[in-house]
């Protein structure tokens, strides 16, 4: 009796070692963007009792994942969701001092640190090739995300600039004067054959029309 139950005891942990073992696989393939992560699964589900099921999406919001599973309940298999709490790391830069409205970036006023970016709203942002400018303040110990930075402007207002448009193999370009600032990446308005269009920037002296 003592024997059989010891035994139960060892199948149902290695049951659930193999389980959290296929969740861990299951979540390494659909976090592919983090250096590493954590995760607990919500309690009041057990392990043992279902699978997971790979024909549905996996979903994420902040730092809870939703796992589509099919759930044994007797004889039948019922579609749900097994949520688990996550940790999400990355390498992320960090500002070391206070930085002011239009300032350009340096990465010598930031550290590079893994952190947990679970609960963070915009998406943590790498220095490029491209020149920044701080789109607000930045105060210190803040992590560098895309919504507190814009491209430092190569194209200025009043600046004449190449715009041109493509129609398949037909590229059309014509002299314009910028009727704002833009860095790479960035709209703006220009003015081209006495109408006003909206244009992408794609170098200091070249713009994309957009309509």
């Amino acid at each position: 009796m003592i024997f059989n139950f010891f035994i139960s005891l060892i199948f149902l942990f290695q049951t659930g070692a193999n389980k959290t073992s296929e969740i861990e696989e299951y979540l390494k393939s659909k976090l592919i963007e983090f250096k590493r992560f954590e995760f607990q699964l919500k309690q009041g589900i057990n392990k043992s009792d279902f699978e997971i099921d790979y024909s549905s999406d996996f979903r994420r919001r902040g730092e809870y994942g939703y796992i589509p599973i099919l759930l044994k309940k007797g004889n039948k298999q019922l579609k749900t969701i097994a949520t688990v709490k996550l940790k999400l790391f990355k390498d992320v830069y960090i500002s070391k001092i206070d930085i002011k409205k239009g300032e350009e970036l340096s990465p010598l006023n930031f550290i590079r640190i893994e952190k947990n970016v679970a609960k963070l709203r915009r998406k943590p942002i790498q220095f490029n090739a491209y020149k920044m400018v701080a789109k607000k303040k930045i105060k210190s110990g803040i992590i560098l995300t895309e919504d507190l930075v814009k491209a430092k402007p190569v194209i200025r207002q009043g600046d004449k600039v190449t715009a041109f448009v493509k129609h398949g193999n037909v590229e059309i370009r014509v002299e314009a004067i910028a009727k704002g600032d833009a860095g790479i990446g960035d709209e703006l308005r220009i003015k081209a054959l006495r109408k006003f269009f909206r244009a992408r920037a794609v170098s200091k002296n070249e713009v994309l029309i957009i309509e």
